[in-house]
């Protein structure tokens, strides 16, 4: 403490260091159906944004049936080629929203390669029009992944009301 001219000095220097966060890599399973279309549009702005902020990003669609649009979503500017979507291959926006279906076929072909550094998101209303829920395909994808978050755009006061299955 010798040698200090003023109370505001410090005996030794303080070093900070940046804490790096560990790179996680999202999965994307977002309903494009007609009654989430505006507010898809606006979440997937929103992940396209994002992909840099991820060691990984695989952008999945549906209506009735899986899409992977990672590729697209690489070269898309948005909002200009936004409407590419509405003629992606074996993408059917016509289609009556399954999202047990969606979840049967993430459950088939990406079981295999999620892990602790995976976060899955679903974005969707959860309006499966009386389809089966195939909800143990939801247990297991929970169980592999370090994080299943689902964010519903709906108002809550609707949830589990109808035919919506937000209670999985």
């Amino acid at each position: 403490m010798r040698g200090l001219r003023s109370g505001n000095e410090v005996p030794f220097t303080l070093w900070h260091r940046r804490r790096k966060i560990g790179k996680l890599r999202l999965i994307v399973l977002c309903d494009v159906s007609g009654s989430v279309w505006q507010v898809s549009t606006f979440l997937l702005k929103l992940v396209h944004t994002l992909q840099k902020e991820f060691a990984s990003v695989r952008s999945l669609l549906f209506v009735n049936s899986v899409v992977e649009v990672t590729d697209l979503f690489q070269r898309m500017r948005f909002p200009e080629d936004l409407e590419a979507l509405r003629h992606y291959p074996n993408l059917n926006l016509f289609g009556f929203s399954d999202f047990g279906r969606a979840f049967y076929q993430f459950y088939r072909d990406f079981l295999g390669i999620l892990n602790r550094d995976t976060v899955v998101v679903v974005l969707g209303d959860a309006r499966n029009n009386a389809f089966d829920a195939q909800f143990w395909t939801l247990e297991d994808i929970r169980q592999r992944c370090r994080r299943l978050l689902w964010l519903n755009p709906e108002p809550q006061r609707l949830w589990n009301t109808g035919d919506s299955i937000i209670s999985v």
